[in-house]
């Protein structure tokens, strides 16, 4: 009797010591799906990569786990899972075990008694088939019996962090097609405002939003691997390519991130600011280039710097819009929502967090379809600031227009009277210089008469009075001249037919009997020119005079008009005999003529003289 009592407080004691050292690790009923994480209920054991199960097993390896997620952040360890379930029912039931992880890689599930492979997936084991975003491997257990598997996980790319379900296949299959379908409807619509970004950079020629639109793509990148999409509709080879270039992902994501900001901001206005964003691009592309893809330890640098950019881009908004770029409001508005979602992603893949596994592991791209929304309206926006900006600027301009007007009056004012007051100088100093020229032209003139008076050879006083002739016409121009009110131009008409009646009247006493008419249709001509006009005409009509009439007798028509071409046409003709052009081509009064047509003038002549003489003089002014 006191054996038995001895023995059954030897078995009570045994059971009380195993109800506190296992108090947790309990047999899984498989019918019970509450949608809860069963890991509260199992027994973990975390290994280097080598270690098998039977080593796990003889050396106690595992221990109780009282937590609903198991997050090892980025390891190159492998995480194994002891669970038993248990069938209190008459038939067999089959549930899928379910690692609520898009990520990883190997994923082994082992019989609890033979030690054997049951199933095996994960990224790495992948066929065409494979149409879900979890991975699931399926578990039938018998009525009224208890079996115990092992589950082993492990990522060398990606973060290992999940919760373990227990599910039914229809009510899993169910659920999936509708995260599928919400995770899809995500993704098109950040897709939409992408093409959005990329069709304002194009049309306003803005590089932010293409450097947004950049953003975005690598940003739906990243997301439809860490979602579970790649494996849905890329081939497995590309899902396994996709796994090795992660840094790469994550380094792209930062550097467009940081472009995008820079130009959005306009951090060329605090250059301290500007500075760090090219410091942490630099940073970035160094990392990807000297880290080895498979270093847990690389991958965690990366994430870290991530996480300090992060935090920079929040700074640097609000530094930026405390400057007085009013814009970034909208950059702090949109960047503030995506900030808790980065944060949790970055601590989760460190192990620090399980926020993300907790609840919605597509809340960055939730998010990141407001933030798009809200920088999208930047546009919108920019015209409204622009527009404002413009009325001010507008109403300074005015202002200052105003005020520019009232000083440019005074200084115009000012600037007219000292203007006038020096034409009216210079016009009394030329008209003083023109006075001078014809006083010194009638002293010359003076001077041949007094000269011609004391010659007898008619031949020499001929040359004299011919030589009358020409400067008396150069004088007759500055007579007009100081006149007139205009110091510059003449009114060739009634200089020609000045001219005209002083050689008229030298003639009037001698056997000659010419009627001269004059025909002109031109009104002022530059007192340069008008000098050379009147040489030309004054050696022609002399020249008609003394020699194209044998009787003495005669008209002379001298016609001066211009064009439509813009060129002056001078004619001078008489009714008399002609003369022959060889004969005459030599005499001093021709070569005159040429010099002064062809170089002064710039004209051309041309001369009909068989019958009676024609001259037909063309230049431009």
């Amino acid at each position: 009797m006191i054996r038995n009592w001895q023995q059954h407080w030897v078995l009570l004691f045994i059971l009380l010591i195993q109800t506190i050292l296992f108090a947790d690790v309990k047999a899984i009923d498989i019918e019970h799906t509450d949608g809860h994480s069963i890991l509260p209920y199992t027994r973990v054991a975390v290994t280097d990569d080598n270690a098998t199960l039977d080593s796990l097993i003889k050396s106690d390896k595992f221990k109780p786990y009282n937590k609903e997620v198991l997050n090892l952040g980025i390891t190159q360890k492998r995480s194994w899972i002891e669970l038993t379930l248990q069938n209190h029912s008459d038939r067999p039931v089959k549930r899928l075990l379910i690692p609520t992880s898009s990520l990883l890689e190997d994923i082994v599930l082992y019989n609890g008694q033979t030690y054997k492979i049951v199933t095996r997936t994960g990224l790495m084991h992948l066929d065409n088939t494979y149409n879900t975003l979890f991975f699931h491997l399926p578990l039938t257990v018998p009525p009224h019996s208890t079996r115990t598997y092992y589950l082993s996980v492990h990522s060398t790319y990606s973060p290992v962090a999940f919760k373990l379900l227990l599910e039914d296949s229809k009510t899993f299959f169910h659920s999936d097609k509708y995260r599928k379908a919400f995770d899809i409807l995500l993704i098109g619509i950040v897709l939409a405002l992408m093409l959005y970004a990329f069709l304002i950079s194009f049309y306003i020629r803005d590089r932010s939003y293409f450097y947004y639109g950049l953003y975005l793509f690598t940003l739906l990148y990243q997301q439809i691997t860490y979602i579970g999409l790649t494996k849905i509709y890329f081939p497995p080879t590309f899902v396994i390519i996709d796994l090795e270039i992660v840094l790469l992902k994550i380094g792209t994501l930062i550097v467009t991130s940081a472009l995008f900001a820079i130009y959005f901001l306009n951090t060329r206005q605090v250059p301290w600011i500007d500075k760090t964003y090219k410091g942490f691009i630099l940073l970035i592309l160094l990392e990807i280039i000297l880290s080895h893809p498979q270093s847990s330890v690389a991958l965690s640098i990366v994430i870290v710097t991530g996480a300090f950019f992060v935090f920079y881009q929040l700074l640097a908004g609000v530094i930026i819009y405390k400057k007085g770029y009013t814009q970034a409001r909208l950059f702090i508005m949109g960047f503030a929502l995506v900030f808790p979602a980065y944060l949790f992603l970055i601590t989760d893949a460190l192990g620090i967090t399980t926020f993300l596994v907790d609840f919605f592991n597509n809340s960055l791209i939730l998010v990141t379809v407001i933030e798009a929304f809200i920088l999208s309206l930047a546009f919108a926006d920019r015209y409204i600031i622009l527009e404002k900006e413009k009325k001010q600027k507008e109403k300074q301009l005015i202002e200052e227009t105003l005020n520019r007007t009232q000083l440019v009056e005074e200084e115009v004012r000012k600037k007219t009277e000292a203007l006038k007051h020096s034409l009216h100088t210079q016009e009394l100093l030329l008209k003083e210089v023109h006075h001078r020229v014809k006083n010194n032209l009638q002293i010359i003139l003076s001077m041949i008469r007094l000269q011609y008076d004391e010659i007898e050879d008619p031949k020499i006083q001929e040359k004299f009075i011919n030589l009358e002739h020409r400067i008396n016409t150069i004088a007759k121009t500055y007579s007009m001249l100081l006149s007139g009110d205009d110091l510059e131009n003449i009114n060739i008409a009634t200089y020609i037919d000045a001219l005209l009646y002083d050689i008229s009247e030298s003639y009037s006493y001698t056997r000659y009997r010419v009627e001269v008419i004059s025909d002109i249709d031109v009104h002022n001509i530059p007192l340069k020119q008008a000098v050379y006009i009147g040489l030309v005409i004054n050696e022609l009509v002399t020249n008609a005079y003394k020699y194209a009439f044998k009787n003495g007798q005669g008209i002379i028509r001298v016609s001066l008009y211009q064009e439509e071409t813009g060129e002056y046409l001078l004619i001078i003709e008489d009714n008399g005999s002609g003369y022959t052009i060889d004969k005459n081509k030599k005499s001093l009064g021709l070569k005159l003529i040429h010099a002064l047509i062809y170089d002064q003038l710039e004209g051309s002549m041309q001369v009909d003289s068989e019958k009676h003489t024609k001259y037909t003089i063309r230049f431009k002014v």
